[in-house]
């Protein structure tokens, strides 16, 4: 029985081509130079990262120093347009280390300012689910049709996924929603008459202190 060969390079040159219209289409082409794309398994077994762009210039090709961007096994292992997803949320790390803007904490979570580039380029950026993770990106409806119209071959990518991580995250559905149900509540208090309103964690009955009306609570 023949066999199909494993052409990891396939895949990579239909990546670099989306690099390029991508850097055309959305950042008018304003990185001013390629990065090195690469793929890898997810080197830790309950690692949700999709992708990586590394500040240091790791590599050199005719003396010409170059940073890379890694995309890691999960984002392969959803349909292609996450993939082109992650290595765009990648060139925005990658645009705004050019520009010298810190768009992530101490702790490496995304801040506003990422949020605010991410946005730029038409990535949908969620608002952190739970405490210590930072604000996260997916597919937009601009870039759900940008994606399909894109001229590369998709189903090299759709072809391509990384057993490893799937054979050890299959209860990732599980996982999320119990982060989600983990998160600790929070209510807005909001008075209808002088507009006075506060956010707490505590669920309680008030009335507002200027003018007594009742406050109107909402779940946040």
């Amino acid at each position: 029985m023949e066999q199909n060969s494993i052409q990891t390079d396939y895949v990579i040159k239909e990546l670099y081509k989306a690099y390029k219209k991508m850097n055309k289409d959305l950042f008018d082409n304003k990185l001013k130079e390629d990065a090195i794309i690469s793929i890898a398994s997810n080197h830790r077994q309950r690692s949700f990262i999709r992708g990586h762009f590394t500040p240091r210039k790791l590599w050199t090709y005719h003396e010409q120093e170059y940073h890379e961007i890694i995309i890691w096994g999960l984002a392969f292992n959803e349909d292609y347009k996450q993939t082109l997803a992650t290595l765009l949320h990648e060139m925005v790390h990658q645009y705004c280390h050019q520009i010298e803007v810190r768009d992530t904490s101490s702790n490496g979570r995304h801040n506003r300012k990422f949020k605010y580039y991410a946005e730029q380029v038409h990535l949908k950026v969620h608002s952190p689910i739970i405490k210590h993770i930072g604000y996260t990106t997916d597919v937009s409806e601009y870039l759900n049709k940008y994606f399909e119209d894109l001229d590369i071959d998709h189903t090299k990518i759709n072809a391509f996924k990384n057993v490893n991580w799937l054979n050890n995250h299959a209860d990732l559905q599980a996982e999320i929603e119990k982060m989600l149900a983990e998160k600790p509540k929070r209510y807005k208090y909001e008075c209808g008459l002088c507009f006075y309103d506060f956010s707490s964690k505590h669920d309680m009955e008030l009335k507002c202190l200027k003018c007594e009306n009742p406050l109107v609570k909402k779940s946040l």
